[in-house]
């Protein structure tokens, strides 16, 4: 053979090889990927079911985090949702978390939260929770009815005061009680009109599965149940039912 020959049998050579080379790393990677697939389906089988979807991104967002008009158009869109448009709410019978906050999740100081919705919270809550995660969500009960509720973190970046926090929470929320219906009658019941005899009618709370007061509206009785919730939650749920706190509890800890 000559010169040439040898040169033209070598690229040749050298083409195969690389041809090969590129047939077996696609292979590798087809198996990889088949076995990474495979191993997300297992884990996904093994999650616990999530809240249901929220049908609308932008709910409790504002362009203005200081802007109480639009703070307060925006929790109107909030109460106003029709919760059949969530996937699961004949599941899981209760909404996504909502945090208000604007659209970059830059929260809502919860003061103008609150006094944009005509909205309280007692001092010494507001000094343990301060200006910590607060969420809103709703559960649908069998009557197809909305039980709203609040929650409010206890979470601090020293472990020693968030300890100090949830030990103190449960006397607070004792002090709290009495105007429990009077501070979050627009948070826990903003779909009812409700006169002053309805908003400071006596509370008289007891112990339950859940600390439990009823309260009578003219539509009927209803309740306010809240449950202060030690590490790993680290939570005050307030709600409207007992079966909607229990739903919470799951929410929050599906979350957590």
């Amino acid at each position: 053979m000559n010169k040439k020959t040898y040169i033209i049998l070598a690229v040749i050579l050298i083409v195969v090889v690389a041809a090969v080379l590129i047939v077996l790393a696609l292979n590798s990677s087809n198996v990889k990927n088949n076995e990474k697939k495979t191993a997300n389906k297992e884990q996904s089988s093994n999650l616990p079911n999530l809240p249901a979807e929220s049908p609308k991104n932008d709910v409790m967002r504002v362009e203005n985090i200081n802007d109480t008009t639009q703070v307060k158009n925006s929790y109107d869109e909030y109460i106003s949702q029709d919760y059949k448009k969530f996937k699961y709410y004949e599941t899981d019978g209760i909404s996504d978390t909502y945090t208000p906050a604007d659209k970059d999740v830059n929260r809502i100081p919860i003061d103008t939260f609150l006094n944009s919705i005509d909205a309280s919270i007692n001092p010494k809550i507001k000094s343990i929770v301060g200006a910590n995660y607060y969420g809103l969500f709703y559960c649908v009960n069998e009557k197809k009815q909305k039980e709203y509720g609040i929650a409010l973190d206890l979470n601090d970046k020293d472990s020693a005061k968030t300890k100090s926090n949830y030990s103190s929470a449960g006397n607070a929320m004792i002090d709290w009680e009495p105007y429990l219906l009077k501070d979050l009658h627009n948070i826990l019941f903003p779909s009812d009109k409700l006169d002053d005899k309805n908003i400071n009618q006596p509370l008289l709370f007891k112990d339950g599965e859940y600390r439990f007061a009823e309260v009578n509206f003219p539509n009927g009785k209803n309740s306010i149940d809240y449950k202060v919730i030690g590490d790993p939650l680290n939570l005050i749920i307030i709600t409207t039912s007992q079966n909607c706190l229990s739903k919470a509890i799951g929410l929050f800890s599906a979350l957590d």
